[in-house]
């Protein structure tokens, strides 16, 4: 029964039931030309809207958007406060996946609000109310289905790309192509085009005349940071290798809920792949392997001359704690005090000058290199090293997070192959039938041949897996590579180990607020109970007290700590101004220190020069 009048008293008119109407697209391609996404979703609410006399105070039309992260969205965020300002009572959606495709607890927690204050969601034609047990139980089974819909989809998406590698075909987008390299979808075939000249005159500079990378860039019309990887590519000799993959477990979106990326993890040895894709290669072998082995030296070259360096040790696990965009390392253009080397700093990358403008800024901002340094090992050493206090903080979060629901499980190889001798028997039958041509029956059923005979050898070559600790067990483990952290102190040594021990650590200011183990740590020590899960802590880690925040119209001194009004500042600086006429005034004196020669005799000051005067004299 469909919601049509809202009335406050008896004795007043009704009044047409405010409404909002939200449509949502998960990408960009399904606005495309030629698509109708976007009309279809508007063609069903609309009549909706006519059919009850409903009427519309809001309208959101989102695209590039993902079902698993509308909450992130602004403008879901602005549908939310008009829900919970009573402004609206109800939200036409063409069905119900277009508000949300859950992918854990946590996303179901969108239509707690809903059911809180007490709008309704029409979706194709049907009212959900999740205040009552009806409206509770369908609604909730229906974005269930709609999120295990989207799980399977990836799945399956991701099981088709792998095979479609396998056989040495492009299944990304062409953006993904190399330089030089051109894909054929009607042959299916690697080819080169007009661009290849560059990277054979690439590799000509680096085997010739041994060129530095950013010479190579200037002569080639390459970008510098690009010029190691056209370099290191084997397409140009032929082969097509992929020696990484996007981690399913893990998505990064924007800041605004749109569409995002998945970060890259390492092949395991076995699931490398390597084939021959172009006949007669760009480059030859005897250069390509030259190439190598002068960037193979470049890089025991740089590693020996910054061995001394300081290393940075949050650039490759540290994540920021408010949008876990990864943590850069940067500096400015003040110097020490003790040496000639500036001040180094961490901060997110929507802080970084490269990406200023491109990337809305979070709450995070610039953090003393140093400082995190501290906190990372002090949180390695307190923590990690005591396995009752580990035990307790993974317990904790476990209780805590959503992260805990897992996917829905993958069926297994066994499973998958009868459902495919299933297929190959209803394929006989339709071709029996007559339903099915010959020549389409031989090339389906040579598909369906080729992947059973792909899963067959799978399963004969399927390593025996090491069994889960428990949860005692793995803390004694964890803790047994932290002790070892803590005696090391070779700062590039502590780098290794941490790149080992986590996959991310998520920072806020000087705190540490979460934190995710390596796969690969886990799997050496037979832990997988927390390969995907993010530890959350309930109390965040911080060596030093956060100040409280100065209250308004008030400023805290970056020297002396204390919070003055905003008065006893000058104009765009972060001192009080008693300090900052104490450090202008060691200026000054340092300046008149650099005038005084080594014996002692100071320089005199440079006298204007003055212009001989020139009287006229009447006559």
């Amino acid at each position: 029964m469909l919601p049509v009048r809202a009335t406050t008293d008896k004795t007043k008119v009704d009044q047409p039931l405010p409404v909002a109407v939200w449509r949502r697209l998960s990408t960009l391609e399904q606005n495309a030309d030629g698509r109708n996404g976007l009309q279809r979703q508007r063609d069903q609410t609309n009549r909706v809207v006519e059919a009850h006399g409903y009427r519309v105070a809001a309208t959101f039309e989102v695209i590039d958007v993902s079902g698993a992260s509308v909450a992130l969205a602004p403008e879901f965020q602005r549908l939310l406060q008009l829900v919970e300002n009573g402004e609206i009572g109800a939200v036409i959606v063409s069905e119900l996946s277009r508000i949300a495709r859950p992918d854990s607890l946590e996303s179901l927690g969108v239509f707690d609000v809903f059911a809180k204050s007490g709008c309704l969601i029409v979706a194709d034609g049907q009212t959900i109310d999740f205040a009552n047990p009806e409206g509770f139980l369908t609604g909730g089974i229906q974005a269930l289905i709609a999120g295990h819909f989207r799980m399977n989809l990836l799945r399956t998406i991701h099981a088709s790309k792998e095979a479609g590698r396998a056989k040495g075909w492009h299944v990304s987008s062409y953006k993904a192509l190399p330089l030089g390299v051109a894909w054929d979808k009607g042959t299916r075939r690697f080819s080169y085009n007009e661009h290849i000249h560059r990277v054979v005159e690439a590799f000509r500079l680096s085997d010739e005349d041994h060129l530095s990378m950013s010479a190579i860039g200037k002569r080639t019309g390459i970008h510098p940071s690009n010029v190691r990887g056209v370099l290191e590519n084997e397409i140009y000799i032929g082969w097509r290798v992929y020696r990484d993959k996007r981690d399913l477990t893990i998505k990064r979106p924007g800041l605004d809920g749109r569409q995002g990326w998945r970060p890259k993890t390492a092949r395991a040895p076995n699931e490398i792949i390597r084939i021959r894709v172009i006949e007669q290669g760009a480059v030859s072998l005897e250069r390509f392997a030259r190439v190598q082995a002068a960037l193979s030296e470049v890089r025991r070259n740089h590693a020996s001359a910054n061995a001394v360096r300081h290393p940075n040790l949050c650039t490759i696990i540290g994540r920021c704690g408010y949008c876990g965009e990864p943590l850069y390392a940067t500096t400015n253009g003040k110097r020490r005090k003790d040496s000639d080397q500036a001040y180094g700093y961490y901060c997110c990358k929507s802080h970084h000058p490269l990406y200023s403008g491109k990337i809305p800024k979070c709450g995070n901002g610039w953090v003393r290199r140093e400082n995190l340094d501290q906190v990372i090992v002090a949180f390695c050493q307190r923590t990690l090293t005591d396995p009752e206090l580990l035990t307790t903080v993974i317990e904790a979060s476990a209780r805590r997070t959503a992260e805990v629901v897992q996917a829905f499980p993958a069926p297994s190889k066994d499973e998958t192959l009868v459902k495919l001798r299933q297929r190959d028997k209803r394929l006989v039958e339709m071709c029996e039938s007559e339903a099915l041509g010959i020549d389409e029956f031989r090339a389906r059923r040579a598909t369906l041949r080729e992947e059973i005979a792909q899963l067959e050898r799978l399963a004969e070559q399927t390593p025996l897996t090491k069994p889960k600790l428990s949860l005692d067990e793995l803390a004694r483990q964890i803790t047994r590579a932290a002790v070892r952290f803590s005696r090391i102190k070779d700062n590039n040594e502590k780098k290794g180990i941490l790149t080992q021990l986590f996959a991310e650590v998520f920072f806020r200011h000087e705190s540490i607020t979460a934190f995710r183990f390596s796969k690969k740590f886990l799997a050496d020590i037979g832990g997988g109970l927390l390969a995907s899960d993010t530890v959350q802590l309930e109390t965040p880690f911080r060596i030093r007290e956060e100040p409280l925040k100065p209250p308004e119209g008030h400023k805290r001194c970056s020297c002396c700590s204390n919070v003055f009004p905003l008065t006893d500042f000058y104009n765009r600086r972060a001192q009080c101004r008693p300090c900052y006429l104490k450090i202008h005034r060691a200026h000054r004196v340092a300046r008149k220190v650099k005038r005084t020669s080594a014996d002692g005799a100071t320089y005199p000051k440079r006298e204007p020069e003055r212009k001989p005067l020139i009287v006229f004299s009447r006559r």
